[in-house]
């Protein structure tokens, strides 16, 4: 029962068109994901969320160097007042000291780089450029094993294969309508050929080296990848370290002039602790701006893909506006159908309690009704909210609650539905047969065609429905003829006599 009135309720409010269209528009929209369209959307969101992964990186960047710039700030401030003592203790060297110690810094940091660089290219190919000459020899020996292998590989396969023919030719089928002596001959000759083609390759040598071929190509890989520019670096690198290294002798020396005595000493310490930690720190500061501005070039980069696929986007505007349209709309029908089914359904409630007060005549029986949204199980209720069940209510009302929701149905629809009723009042009483006969049938709908027996349909209920009736047929089963006779009047006449026998 639920399940029917679901189904009813939804077409009679138009709501399967709204399901309908709704699957309509998922489909379209699904189909329609397939391709660049899909592919642009998800490139555009993956770039935007590396944009902002980016862009706070930068905001990390930035804000810590605005803090190592405050701490040097503070440290310039400390190193001046330093400055200041020491001039007062120390006379001039105070003023080269200051520069000295930020030399100093700058070189062992250089030189530490420089090592760096230098190990790296010593653990890497360098050592192998320093010999050219034998890498250029152990490349054309493994180069000989690769044609010895080769050449080795080529005579088994021949060896093999004239193993073969030699054992077709010698066979009593191969040339078996001549003689024997022309067969001998033919192959003899052959047999000549093929001990000339094996004669021609070389027999098998020994290796030189047990590698196999797959170790002699990386072999000739890395041989290959050695250049001359390797020893130009190391050469620039090494001129670079002696340069900087006879610079931070020169200034360790300098440095190591300044006074001993007490009074100088701790300030002189104090002096260089901070000049150290300031080029520290300006090392630091510089190596974040280097960071700062490779985030930045990807950052360009981000933006120059994102510019890109905004335009393929705007070029395929109309698919992409379904897309992102399509869900919306289909939200947006979702929510009118909620809203229109709720409103609907308390007005069913409504409709089906006004026709069972109407229909029934019970009172203080039936006085509230209750549709779940979710199921449409429609339960009654008496007015202390204890639950009527569909076991307690008689046939008759059962039919009276049948036609009480056909009626609200109609009613809740706003639409106007024509009725075809069947024996409408089999199983009722005469009460409840008066209550359809008055109340219901005249205003039942726009059109209502009533199939009765004359039983049911009196003359009595008959007469108080002619003012609302078009037109009376009685359809009859003519037995001696074995067929169907219509006759354009109802059973009875204007006394109440009965005409028309069935």
């Amino acid at each position: 029962e639920d399940k029917f009135i679901r189904s009813s309720f939804d077409t009679l409010l138009g709501l399967d068109l709204v399901k309908q269209l709704i699957d309509d528009i998922g489909i379209s929209v699904l189909r329609n994901s397939d391709g660049d369209t899909k592919k642009i959307l998800e490139e555009i969101d993956l770039k935007t969320k590396e944009k902002q992964m980016c862009e706070s990186k930068i905001e990390k960047l930035q804000y810590k160097q605005s803090e190592l710039n405050l701490q040097k700030t503070n440290l310039e401030k400390q190193l001046a007042v330093q400055e200041q003592q020491f001039k007062k203790l120390g006379g001039d060297f105070a003023d080269k000291r200051e520069s000295l110690q930020v030399d100093k810094t700058k070189y062992e940091s250089k030189l530490e780089n420089i090592e760096k660089d230098i190990r790296d290219m010593c653990a890497d190919t360098l050592p192998f450029s320093l010999i050219p000459k034998q890498m250029q020899e152990l490349k054309n020996e493994i180069n000989l094993d690769l044609q010895k292998i080769k050449n080795n590989y080529e005579k088994d396969i021949l060896n093999k294969n004239f193993k073969e023919l030699e054992n077709k030719i010698n066979s009593d089928s191969f040339l078996s309508k001549y003689d024997s002596k022309l067969k001998n001959e033919l192959s003899a000759q052959i047999n000549e050929l093929f001990a000339k083609k094996l004669d021609s390759i070389s027999e098998s040598q020994e290796l030189s080296y047990n590698f196999s071929e797959q170790d002699m190509d990386k072999i000739t890989n890395l041989i290959d990848s050695v250049n001359d520019e390797s020893l130009s670096r190391l050469e620039a690198l090494a001129k670079s370290h002696n340069v900087l290294t006879n610079s931070l002798n020169l200034t360790s020396v300098s440095l190591e002039s300044a006074p001993k005595d007490d009074q100088i000493g701790p300030i002189f310490s104090e002096l260089t602790k901070t000049s150290r930690e300031l080029g520290e720190l300006e090392n630091e500061i510089e190596n974040l701006e280097n960071l700062e501005a490779q985030e930045k070039s990807v950052l360009i980069l981000l933006n120059s893909q994102i510019r890109i696929n905004l335009t393929k986007k705007q070029i395929d505007k109309k698919r992409l506006a379904g897309l992102e349209l399509g869900p919306k709309v289909q939200q947006v029908l979702e929510d009118y159908s909620n809203i229109l089914r709720n409103k609907k359904l308390e007005l069913l409630e409504r409709y089906i309690l006004d026709g069972l007060t109407t229909l029934l005549h019970k009172t203080d029986f039936i006085e509230k009704v209750k549709i779940n949204n979710e199921t449409f199980e429609i339960k009654l209720f008496k007015g202390n909210d204890d639950e009527i069940t569909k076991d307690m209510l008689s046939k008759g009302e059962l039919q009276m609650y049948s036609t009480s929701i056909v009626q609200a149905l109609a009613k809740t629809s706003g639409r106007p539905l024509p009725f075809m009723i069947d024996t409408p009042l089999a199983r009722l009483d005469e009460d409840h047969r008066k209550s359809l006969v008055s109340e219901f049938y005249p205003i039942a709908s726009h059109q209502t065609i009533i199939l009765s027996t004359d039983s049911e349909i009196n003359y009595e209920h008959y007469k108080e429905l002619e003012p609302y009736i078009a037109k009376s047929i009685v359809i009859a089963y003519d037995s001696e003829n074995g067929k169907t006779v219509l006759h354009d009047r109802y059973f009875f006449d204007n006394k109440g006599e009965k005409e028309i026998e069935v």
